[in-house]
């Protein structure tokens, strides 16, 4: 499958791009930009067709199959996060369930393979192309609410390509006005261009004090080797929020491996000393005291018991002069 080699240094196709070179090797770029960012957990891909992309955990690739356009998500080496996503799409292949309403919506991977290297293994996803993030319309969608989902983000979820010429635009553009990159070291990194569909169309809804914790980076997460850590991400969370309600330890089998049957922490790692208290400096008096409130009312353990958007604009804090 010819995707398999378009993560590796040969080009099919020579793009002419020395003057789109940065002026500055010192700006972050994209993925550098990111706290934890370092060269060794991220792939240095070679780009076929462009880049469309990056996350916490992945950059995003659209790439050329023998006969059609592909996306090659690249993911963090030896990432716990990037091997639990494979374990998830492995497991969704496996399914047979082709009568059953909801199957053909859910998007699975084309396939996945892993890339060995000597600072360890990377997974690689691949997908059919889609098209925009709900995150370039998210007035709009927030009128239409509705859709549970774990990790609701703008941006993680994308429309249908419609038009795949649009594809080819893509393509043609990238060959005749490259994005702009710089060298950094041993490799390359690039910006993103937006693979843009003209017709989006879409009529969710989302449950809204779910996407309240989705509005911005809340906790590190990350171990002293600035490898993702549940462990630290949770004693984070804790920290900051209290020990989660019983109920919601007891309700989950993963759970036990931080906290006792008494909901008190026994994860490997020490609670942090942060507190919302400490961590806002810069009030005094009834202001400091009603952002903390207007901050606890968003940050809860339960979904359904944080307030929405709209509650949350109400708040005295907001509206105090």
């Amino acid at each position: 499958m010819t995707w398999r080699y378009c993560v590796q240094p040969q080009l099919s196709r020579r793009l002419h791009y020395s003057r789109h070179l940065f002026t500055c090797p010192l700006w972050p770029v994209e993925e550098e930009t990111l706290p934890w960012y370092s060269p060794e957990i991220f792939y240095p891909v070679r780009v076929v067709v462009g880049k469309l992309g990056y996350g916490g955990y992945s950059t995003i690739w659209l790439s050329r199959d023998l006969c059609k356009c592909v996306t090659l998500k690249v993911l963090e080496c030896n990432s716990p996060e990037a091997q639990r996503e494979m374990s998830a799409y492995d497991h969704l292949t496996s399914l047979n369930v082709p009568d059953h309403a909801g199957a053909k919506l859910i998007r699975k991977a084309l396939d996945s393979f892993q890339i060995a290297s000597e600072k360890g293994t990377f997974g690689c996803l691949v997908h059919p192309p889609l098209g925009m993030s709900l995150h370039e319309f998210r007035t709009q969608l927030r009128a239409r609410a509705g859709i549970v989902h774990t990790d609701i983000q703008a941006k993680n979820i994308m429309m249908g390509i419609e038009d795949p010429s649009i594809l080819s635009h893509f393509e043609e553009e990238e060959r005749s006005n490259p994005s702009p990159r710089k060298f950094a070291g041993d490799r390359e990194i690039y910006t993103s261009r937006n693979l843009r569909n003209t017709k989006p169309s879409t009529n969710p809804k989302w449950q809204q004090t779910w996407d309240i914790f989705q509005q911005g980076h809340l906790f590190y997460g990350r171990g002293p080797n600035q490898n993702p850590s549940d462990a630290h991400h949770l004693a984070e969370m804790v920290a900051i929020m209290g020990l989660p309600p019983k109920e919601m330890v007891q309700n989950s089998t993963y759970a036990t491996t931080f906290f006792d049957a008494e909901d008190i922490w026994k994860g490997a790692v020490e609670v942090p000393t942060d507190s919302l208290e400490k961590l806002e400096g810069n009030l005094q008096g009834q202001p400091q005291q009603l952002s903390l409130r207007f901050l606890r009312e968003a940050l809860k353990w339960i979904p359904n018991e944080r307030k929405s958007a709209r509650e949350l604009l109400a708040d005295p804090w907001l509206r105090s002069s």
